[in-house]
């Protein structure tokens, strides 16, 4: 979440929420967290009240929470693995 700030007055004037496609948590990593949440949704038929986290777990951007965006997921934190050996 990032805020634009008054620096006279430090008041908040606007609040923008920048989302990182599967980083679901939002902790600066694709990772097998990301990928747990995902599967729980999933597996609950659920999904998230947080607008900023469906938009983080649709990866394709198609409206739907489903095994196509648990799988790039998957495939977004298996590459970065492989890229660190």
């Amino acid at each position: 979440i990032v805020k634009l700030v008054d620096n006279d007055t430090n008041e908040a004037l606007e609040t923008l929420t920048i989302v990182v496609i599967a980083d679901v948590n939002g902790d600066g990593f694709v990772d097998s967290f990301d990928e747990a949440i995902v599967t729980e949704y999933i597996n609950n038929f659920e999904e998230p009240e947080d607008e900023a986290v469906m938009k983080a777990m649709d990866v394709f951007a198609d409206g739907w929470l489903d095994a196509t965006d648990l799988a790039y997921i998957i495939y977004m934190f298996l590459n970065t693995i492989l890229l660190h050996y």
